[in-house]
């Protein structure tokens, strides 16, 4: 039987192939995420409702494409009321997604978290004040944002597109496919816009044309990725200086006895090694990295990338492997969660692992982290169309992860708790969510110094 979702999106891109269509989806979007906020706003614990991401601009909403990324304000007594709050929030987004496929998931912060959330805002929160809409329920946002560190900043943005650039080999595997060229675009304006700090929403000519590439939105997908890299590149360069020295790492590599065909065909093309690792030491989400010889052109490289993503396994474990050019591979510990990524890097490659990041980086985008965790544990309940278990998937935020970002912050031996054949009950959750946030507020309280 085929997925009603998946037809429905379908059908919703064939109509917005037409000017006309994306007229009316661009709005039938608006209407929809106003119906949702009258919908959510009246749970008891919401204060307020609000619109995030591309949904905020009409004109870059992409009908059947964009999601409708809500976010719940939230003031909430004891665990018991928050799961209460977590029920009626789920019942409502079940219902809702019945009738628009768009709408499948909500993030929620609880306001006594705001102050940590403007302190130390990641990618996605730095926005807050100045560019989320207010749908129903109390304003929260301030006036005037509060100023954000530079170095904070930079580090951030830079991580943000690191990870965006591990997502990019799916268009390299099929360039012809009918969204490559549209993934591809936003990854270029994605960049682009961490690159200039500008607004990723600004359309693409005006981004391009401030990064030095007018021809941008006439390129094709490779050419694309490949201007993408050149801006990455730079970025790293400039934001992202490390230590001498390298991590210290122990543990196991990655074994992947099926890697011999990627392999093969990194060498063919002039690449490699090919490294495995894992999105972090107590993760089984291992990726893998394909290498490219230093001083190798960012275009040339990524050209050379075609022939190995075609030689990947869709839907298997090694779906996207990941170009690192050398000022990639130094920046490695912003992959994902630093510098455990970094960790995984140089375990899997310890006669040249990527230098280990500078104390004062670590303190500057540690913090940013562990506020990220607190996000994460509790709005990973609400994507309903997620394939983890988000109680797994919380635990691993609020068990595992943030110890060891604090252990790594205050100096101490890092250690990973693997998890439980049984895993805690969502109360139980919350509890460790809570009590991180505590912990958070009494490190950095309100009106401190960064």
């Amino acid at each position: 039987m085929r997925d009603p979702h998946a037809l429905a999106t379908r059908a919703v891109r064939l109509v917005a192939s037409h000017p006309l269509g994306r007229w009316v989806g661009q709005r039938a979007y608006r209407a929809v995420a106003r119906a949702a906020g009258a919908a959510l706003a009246p749970i008891p614990g919401v204060t307020a409702v609000y619109l995030a991401g591309s949904a905020t601009r009409p004109s870059r909403i992409d009908p059947g494409h964009s999601d409708l990324d809500l976010v719940l304000v939230t003031e909430l007594g004891d665990v018991e009321e928050e799961l209460r709050m977590r029920e009626a929030l789920r019942r409502r987004l079940r219902a809702g997604r019945a009738l628009v496929p768009a709408l499948h998931q909500a993030d929620y912060v609880d306001a006594v978290d705001l102050s940590l959330l403007r302190r130390f805002p990641n990618a996605w929160s730095m926005g807050f004040d100045e560019r989320w809409e207010r749908l129903a329920g109390r304003d929260v946002r301030l006036s005037v944002a509060p100023a954000i560190d530079a170095r904070q900043r930079r580090l951030e943005l830079l991580r943000r597109s690191l990870r965006r650039w591990t997502k990019a080999t799916v268009v390299l595997r099929d360039p012809k496919r009918p969204d490559a060229l549209r993934n591809a675009r936003r990854l270029y304006a994605d960049v682009a816009a961490a690159w200039l700090e500008a607004d990723r929403l600004a359309p693409l000519d005006v981004l391009s044309t401030r990064a030095g590439h007018p021809d941008a939105s006439r390129r094709g997908p490779v050419a694309l990725l490949g201007a993408a890299l050149t801006l990455l590149e730079r970025f790293a360069l400039e934001v992202a200086p490390v230590g001498a020295a390298p991590f210290a790492v122990e543990g196991t590599p990655q074994s992947a006895p099926d890697l011999e065909a990627l392999d093969r065909a990194a060498g063919q093309a002039g690449l490699g090694p090919v490294v495995v690792g894992s999105r972090d030491p107590c993760s089984t989400d291992r990726v893998v990295f394909v290498r490219a010889p230093a001083g190798c052109d960012a275009e040339d490289a990524v050209a050379r990338m075609t022939r190995v993503a075609a030689a990947s396994a869709p839907g298997g474990w090694i779906d996207h492997p990941v170009l690192l050019t050398a000022p990639l591979w130094r920046a490695g510990w912003l992959l994902d969660v630093p510098p455990f990524a970094g960790a995984s890097l140089a375990l899997a490659s310890p006669d040249d692992p990527p230098p280990a990041p500078t104390r004062e980086d670590l303190e500057a985008i540690l913090p940013v982290l562990l506020v990220e965790r607190v996000l994460r544990a509790r709005g990973r309940g609400f994507r309903l169309r997620a394939a983890s278990d988000p109680l797994r998937a919380a635990w691993r935020e609020v068990r595992s992860l943030a110890p060891a970002l604090e252990a790594l912050l205050d100096g101490g031996p890092v250690v990973f708790r693997d998890a439980p054949s049984r895993l805690p009950g969502e109360a139980e959750l919350l509890e460790a969510t809570r009590a991180l946030s505590d912990r958070l507020h009494a490190r950095y309280p309100a009106g401190g110094a960064a």
